[in-house]
């Protein structure tokens, strides 16, 4: 079968135009001639679409697409489509079942694969696996098995997201092992010639290269060929990055779709035996690349052309800068630089170097008046009291108000710029520098990001060498430095790796040779800083572990140690 693989990039709710976009691939995939053209999970709907699935109309809306689509596939004879869907879990009932409140219950819904072919639905195969660490449980019910069917002569099998992930034998041919092996025991036997994976996986640094790898097992285990096709794009907080390919039943990756782009190529399963050259993965080009699309798609698809960045001379402003100016283009990106009392002029001259080389706009505004204005108001109430914390988060405020006047003004975005490093321990201020509308650094460590600088420059200066050359600072007291309240970052990196994302405790830390002191302190402040989280921006997501309030659901006030 000559099989089209769709990466597309829907929109979460749009679902007329993301019906649109289906139909135009299956009318190119018509015409080259493709006996079957697949495309992502839950690309009617847009995923995740998290408690819109509990909305009735939109349940509805998504019905009624895919009839649509079932009936468009009348005018391509010859060639069967397989997209993803929420469905109604029993094949029967529609939308109208609702709870008390006129919601639909929980459970109610399956993630469902579908085959459709001349005007009919051949085929649903809904997802057998919930995820724990998704909001899946709150939504689907897991199917109780996966079925092969017969199509164009071919047996073939249909499997939707996670459920790849428990699809691996001991050997080639035999059934898989896992927890849920009986859920797809089935398609062992008779063999299968194909298998049609898809999915909305988000892109995770740490998981791709393993990923591949699992998908290219799993049709060795199997023996037979497998197409797996991945969404791509910005969708909220989440980036999907695409890379969907084609193995051989000999478990070889022949084909693999770009990251973070949109494609429509083709094989032929019965001819699928050329191994693809692995691609060159670079973890620092990897995440500017994701962040770029998360950028792109969450400014876009939520009707902003223009973004706002307050730049301060420093690294991280100077990254999230590049970011913004390749997502958008430099005419669509401003930058402000907003110096004070404590500000080098070299942090100046840094800024506006970085706004040359960068192509994108550049002002300048002097608050420091406003400052001594409000030191003048708060003076009685201060009473003589040493300058401390207060002082400098006044500062932080008085640039975010001013921020978000200009955004609120010219209709920009606003861009925060605290790392993960700097949200972890609280190291950022509530309604100052976290003031913004999507925090693009929020899951990318200081070291990280001092990596991807670095790594932007290889071929011509983007980020002014004084800027990564130059002690981190946040300029709101007398040569202060990052390290007088922190660790040196690589290792304080290091200690929240191993808490945040390997969730080892402050003892497992310390017997791997760190300071128990540094650590306590560490685990301190990310406990202590679970709050500035709950109310800090979006996050965009490059990581199995953000720091996103509605990721991260640690309660504010528990006693339980760091």
């Amino acid at each position: 079968m000559k099989v089209g693989l769709a990466q597309i990039n829907p929109r979460i709710g749009a679902i007329d135009a993301n019906l649109q976009k289906i139909i135009d691939l299956c009318e190119r995939a018509h015409r080259a001639q493709a006996a079957l053209c697949v495309f992502p999970a839950q690309a009617i709907t847009g995923a995740p679409a998290r408690d819109l699935l509990w909305r009735v109309d939109f349940i509805t809306a998504a019905q009624q697409a895919l009839d649509r689509l079932r009936l468009a596939s009348r005018d391509w004879p010859g060639m069967g489509v397989v997209v993803g869907c929420p469905l109604p879990a029993s094949p029967t009932d529609s939308a109208g079942n609702t709870d008390t409140n006129g919601h639909l219950p929980p459970g109610h819904l399956h993630d469902c694969a579908c085959l459709l072919a001349d005007g009919e639905l051949l085929h649903r195969q809904a997802r057998c696996h919930l995820s724990c660490h998704s909001d899946d449980h709150r939504y689907f019910q897991p199917a109780q098995c996966a079925t092969s069917i017969s199509f164009r002569g071919h047996r073939i099998a249909l499997i939707v997201g996670d459920d790849i992930e428990h699809l691996s034998g001991d050997a080639p041919g035999n059934a898989p092992s896992s927890p849920h092996a009986a859920a797809f025991s089935a398609l062992v036997s008779p063999p299968l010639h194909a298998l049609f994976h898809i999915a909305a996986t988000p892109f995770s640094l740490h998981h791709r290269l393993a990923r591949r790898a699992q998908r290219a097992q799993v049709a060795g285990q199997l023996q037979c060929a497998l197409i797996s096709v991945n969404a791509v794009g910005g969708h909220d907080t989440v980036i999907c990055d695409g890379r969907s390919l084609a193995a051989t039943p000999q478990g070889e990756v022949s084909l693999e779709l770009p990251a973070f782009a949109e494609d429509l190529q083709f094989v032929t399963t019965s001819e699928i035996s050329l191994q693809a050259p692995p691609p060159r993965f670079s973890a620092e080009q990897d995440t500017f690349d994701a962040l770029v699309l998360g950028t792109r798609d969450y400014a876009h698809k939520n009707g902003f052309t223009d973004v706002l960045i307050g730049l301060s001379g420093g690294l991280d402003s100077a990254l999230v800068a590049a970011v913004a100016a390749e997502a958008l283009g430099p005419s669509h990106v401003h930058c402000v630089a907003l110096p004070m009392r404590y500000s080098p002029q070299s942090a100046l001259d840094d800024a506006r170097d970085l706004a040359q080389n960068l192509g994108v706009d550049y002002r300048e505004l002097q608050p420091d008046d406003i400052f001594e204005n409000f030191l003048t108001k708060l003076a009685p109430a201060f009473a003589k009291r040493p300058p401390d914390v207060a002082e400098e988060n006044l500062q932080a405020r008085i640039r975010g108000n001013l921020l978000m006047a200009l955004s609120n003004k010219l209709g920009w975005l606003l861009l925060t710029t605290s790392n993960k490093s700097e949200l972890a321990t609280g190291y950022c201020t509530l309604y100052g520098d976290m003031a913004g509308g999507l925090a693009v650094l929020a899951d990318v460590p200081k070291t990280l990001a001092f990596r991807i600088c670095e790594h932007l420059n290889r071929d011509r200066e983007r980020i002014p060498l004084n800027i990564i050359r130059k002690p981190p600072s946040a300029e709101l007291r007398p040569d202060q430095k990052d390290e007088d309240s922190l660790p040196p970052y690589p290792v304080l990196d290091a200690i929240l790796q191993r808490h945040i994302e390997a969730g080892q405790s402050a003892a497992q830390i310390t017997a791997a040779g760190f300071d128990a002191d540094v650590v306590k302190r560490v685990l301190q402040l990310v406990k202590g800083s679970e709050h500035k989280r709950r109310q800090a921006a979006p996050g965009l997501q490059i990581t199995s572990w953000p720091l996103n309030a509605g990721d991260r659901r640690l309660p504010l006030s528990h006693g339980f140690p760091a």
